[in-house]
C-alpha cells in the first residue's frame, strides 16, 4: 500500500466488537494460515503468533493472513483488533449477507466478494462470502469454508522465483481478485454454451425447448449480474477515487481486471437479451400451436353445423314428412350429407384454410 504508517503502531487501537457469525450455512471451524514472505524468505504457520507478525512488519516483510471458517468470531475480532481494523468492518466480515462492496478506512481497504459454486438440478448458484482487508504490507482474507481453494496461491508463494514473492500485498490482492473474476468467466461461458444449445433446438424444433431450462438460465443470469456489476464498480473505484491506496505500479493490472469485468457484463447483458428473445419465441410458438388447434376445431365445427341441421330436421318426427315414406330417402340424405362434407373440404383446401 502507498499509505505510510508505523507497522508496529498498527497492532494496537480499537476495541474489538462483539460481532457473531450470521449466515445461511452452519459456521465452519475457524482455521488460520500465516504467510510471511519477501524475496529471500517464505514462512507458513498454522497458528496465530502476534510477536512473529510484529517482527515481520518491523522487517518490512509481506504478511498474508488467510482465515477459513467464521465460527470463532471472538478470535477473528481479536485478530482484526490487533491490526486496527474497525469494528464495523469486523461485523461485515462475520455477517455474510453483504453485497459485493468496497470500503476505505484510515489506512486500508475492505473488499467483499461472492464466490460461486455450481449446484446441478437447482435454480440458482450456491455462494459464499469472501472478504479481504488490504493494508500496507498486510493482507487479511476471510472465507466461509474451504470450498474456494487457495492452494494454488500457497504454492506460488512457496516458489522463490514466483513474481508474487517479489511484489507486495497489493499484487497478491490483485491475483486473488483476478482468480475470482476468472471463476465468474467460467460460469458465464457455461451459460453461453447452454444458450447456444437451446438456440439450436429452437431453430430445429421449438417443441424441444424446456421452459424450466430457460427460467434457470434467466435466474442465474440475474445472480451473475447482481454479483459482477458491483465488482466492476469496485475495480473502477480502485483505479480512480481510491487509487492512492494501491501502489501505482499495479494500476495496469487493475485496469486489465476492470476490462475483464466490463467484458463479463457485456456478455451477461447479451445473454439476458438472448434469453428474453427465446422466451418471446417460446410463447409465440405456444400461441401458434394454440391457433392451429383452434383453427382445426373451427373447421370441424363449420363442417358439422350443416350436417347437424339436416339431422335435426329429419329427427323432428312430424307426421306429414313425405321423405319418410320414400323408399330411397335414407340413402339419399346420407349421400347428400357426404357430398356436402366433400364440397366443404374442397372449398377449404382451395382457399388454403385447411
Amino acid at each position: 500500500m502507498t499509505t505510510q504508517s508505523d507497522p508496529c503502531s498498527s497492532m494496537s487501537g480499537l476495541q474489538s466488537n462483539k460481532s457473531v457469525y450470521v449466515g445461511d450455512q452452519i459456521a465452519q471451524p475457524t482455521e488460520i494460515v500465516l504467510h510471511i514472505y519477501d524475496k529471500q524468505v517464505y514462512q507458513r504457520h498454522h497458528r496465530y503468533d502476534r510477536a512473529l507478525l510484529e517482527k515481520a512488519l518491523a522487517n518490512d516483510q509481506q504478511i498474508w493472513i488467510d482465515v477459513t471458517g467464521l465460527a470463532d468470531s471472538a478470535s477473528i475480532s481479536q485478530w482484526c483488533h490487533d491490526f486496527n481494523v474497525h469494528p464495523l468492518i469486523v461485523e461485515d466480515i462475520l455477517h455474510t449477507h453483504q453485497r459485493p462492496k468496497l470500503d476505505c478506512f484510515h489506512d486500508g481497504l475492505f473488499i467483499v466478494f461472492k464466490v460461486l459454486e455450481m449446484v446441478h438440478n437447482q435454480l440458482t448458484y450456491e455462494s459464499e462470502q469472501f472478504s479481504m482487508v488490504v493494508k500496507k504490507n498486510l493482507l487479511l482474507t476471510f472465507r466461509e469454508s474451504k470450498d474456494y481453494d487457495l492452494t494454488e496461491f500457497y504454492n506460488r508463494l512457496d516458489c522463490p522465483n514466483a513474481m508474487v514473492r517479489h511484489e507486495d500485498c497489493d499484487y497478491l490482492a490483485y491475483l486473488l481478485m483476478d482468480d475470482i473474476v476468472d471463476d465468474y468467466s467460467s460460469f458465464v461461458e457455461e451459460m453461453e454454451d447452454q444458450l447456444s444449445t437451446i438456440e439450436d433446438m429452437l431453430v430445429a424444433d421449438p417443441k424441444l425447448i424446456s421452459l424450466s431450462e430457460l427460467y434457470t438460465i434467466k435466474r442465474r443470469n440475474m445472480i451473475l449480474r447482481k454479483i459482477i456489476a458491483p465488482l466492476r464498480d469496485i475495480v473502477h473505484l480502485l483505479l480512480t477515487e481510491y487509487g492512492r491506496n494501491i501502489n501505482a505500479k499495479y494500476h495496469l493490472y487493475y485496469r486489465d481486471l476492470h476490462d475483464h469485468t466490463i467484458r463479463l457484463m457485456e456478455s451477461i447483458d447479451l445473454q439476458r437479451e438472448m434469453t428474453n428473445g427465446m422466451f418471446d419465441i417460446y410463447h409465440s410458438t405456444l400461441n401458434i400451436q394454440m391457433n392451429q388447434t383452434m383453427k382445426l376445431l373451427t373447421l370441424f365445427t363449420s363442417i358439422f353445423i350443416p350436417l347437424t341441421f339436416i339431422v335435426g330436421v329429419y329427427g323432428m318426427n312430424f307426421e306429414f314428412m313425405p321423405e319418410l315414406k320414400w323408399r330411397y330417402a335414407y340413402p339419399t340424405v346420407l349421400l347428400s350429407m357426404m357430398v356436402l362434407v366433400v364440397s366443404m373440404v374442397f372449398y377449404f383446401k382451395k382457399k388454403k384454410i385447411l
